[in-house]
């Protein structure tokens, strides 16, 4: 009896995750948590100027601390390379960042930390083409409401498509 209980409840959970709602769903300032993933590949050419991403963003409620949690998957030409950074609304009141990447055609992860909001890029830039990563966590506390979105562009503008792969997703919750 035992295992069919347990069996039924793994059952429900797989097929909750299996059907998890779209982005306009999760965003919105009364959503206590949210997961946000890309369900296509998006590209980027001859484009060199940060902008956010249409799919990984949601609205902050004002006065309240998120955790915030992501991993970008990202293809690109040798000569563009890649570049992002995260943003919030303005004026946080909190704001530690890590986040770690790796080169396209490289095994070694690049680290790094913050204790204010992250306002230029962060290059991504080497030979390879294919298998670049980013992955961030945050805890960030804001005073007004807004958006908190990643921003992506090619670090060299050019004709070959940085692409920015499905599966890439950002996760919140609220930490009061």
């Amino acid at each position: 009896m035992r295992l069919l209980r347990t069996t039924t409840v793994l059952s429900l959970l797989l097929s909750l995750l299996l059907t998890l709602p779209s982005h306009a769903q999760y965003s919105g300032s009364t959503a206590p948590a949210g997961l946000i993933r890309k369900t296509a590949d998006e590209s980027i050419t001859n484009d060199s100027t940060l902008d956010d991403d249409s799919v990984l963003f949601f609205t902050m409620s004002a006065s309240t601390k998120y955790f915030v949690q992501g991993e970008i998957f990202f293809d690109t030409g040798a000569t563009e390379d890649f570049k992002y950074n995260i943003r919030g609304p303005m004026s946080p009141t909190a704001a530690r960042w890590r986040h770690f990447y790796i080169v396209p055609g490289t095994t070694d992860p690049v680290n790094g930390f913050s204790v204010t909001e992250s306002t230029t890029s962060t290059p991504v830039t080497g030979s390879g083409t294919t298998g670049g990563y980013v992955r961030f966590s945050c805890v960030f506390q804001n005073v007004t409401a807004g958006t908190f979105a990643v921003r992506l562009a090619q670090n060299t503008s050019g004709g070959t498509a940085t692409t920015v792969l499905a599966g890439s997703y950002i996760q919140f919750f609220i930490m009061q």
